[in-house]
């Protein structure tokens, strides 16, 4: 790539994007080599902007159609990095809650992610609304796929359950305030917990249900029912854990960092990503307003 020079500059916007995409691949050699693919366009994007701010055309050889896809995938790699491009997300379903423009923002950034489907992480204080943001954005993303399924009839546009993993103590809490910002119509939770006979009860209801909610311990030990896609085909994984504040796993451990986080559930939660092709949100409570946003 190195040796293209800069004739590869206006290209870089039409490579990027896909580069991305495949830095998740679930193979080791293709994540590695777009990684290093990655990392070498990124260097060259301020060249491309110069080029814009110049004034300098396209090559005379590039389509029309090329020239479409480059402006759209310029304006993607505008949002994805600066925050402050993201589109306003209208949630298309009724919230009982009026959200606060911070609150308004991270739905939007949360529906930036679901549009690319891209990784990344949601942080803040305790309490400023971080699971409201996620019922706002999982409930729209579940009516948006409904009404286009009803029209299409698509296989890839089948309505999917999403899944909440947390920690034991606030799987009742998530359920709870499901029900208090969302009606049942647009989000049905199911409280997948219980011993292990009860577990597999409620495995025979998943189907009707369009959110389960459970935590990294009953994940873990269900693994084999969570990852089998004939039986619960999920459609986004969404990881909660309280930073410094709260005990994981009953108390077992507490996470005083974001490395403890990664050492305790990465290899649950990232085979399980990587196995199901899922998207991966993970909620944290930091004490840092400014670390609020960050891409997985």
């Amino acid at each position: 790539m190195e040796q293209l020079d800069v004739g590869i500059v206006p290209y870089i916007v039409l490579l990027v994007v896909p580069v991305l995409g495949r830095m998740s691949d679930q193979t080791d050699s293709v994540r590695f080599m777009a990684t290093q693919c990655f990392a070498t366009l990124i260097r060259l994007m301020p060249l491309e902007e110069v080029t814009i701010i110049a004034g300098i055309p396209d090559p005379p050889n590039m389509s029309a159609e090329l020239i479409q896809l480059k402006a759209k995938e310029r304006h993607f790699l505008e949002q994805l990095l600066d925050g402050k491009k993201l589109e306003n997300y209208k949630i298309p379903v009724p919230i009982n809650a009026e959200l606060r423009k911070y609150q308004q923002d991270g739905v939007n950034w949360l529906a930036f992610l679901n549009k690319y489907k891209l990784h990344g992480i949601l942080c803040d204080d305790m309490g400023l609304g971080k699971t409201l943001q996620s019922i706002c954005i999982l409930a729209g993303d579940h009516c948006h796929r409904a009404q286009e399924y009803a029209r299409s009839k698509l296989a890839e546009c089948m309505p999917l359950p999403s899944l909440v993993v947390c920690p034991p103590t606030l799987t009742g809490h998530w359920v709870d305030e499901v029900g208090k910002f969302c009606s049942r119509e647009y989000l049905n939770p199911l409280h997948y917990t219980g011993p292990p006979t009860e577990r597999v009860r409620l495995q025979h209801q998943v189907k009707r249900h369009n959110l389960i909610v459970a935590s990294y311990d009953v994940v873990r030990n269900d693994i084999d029912f969570f990852s089998c896609k004939e039986i619960i085909p999920v459609q986004k994984i969404i990881g909660l854990y309280v930073y410094r504040t709260m005990f994981w796993s009953c108390g077992h451990y507490l996470i005083s960092s974001c490395q403890d986080f990664w050492v305790l559930n990465a290899s649950l939660l990232l085979d399980m990503v990587r196995n199901l092709g899922l998207s991966l949100l993970v909620w944290a409570s930091i004490s840092i307003r400014s670390m609020k946003y960050y891409y997985l």
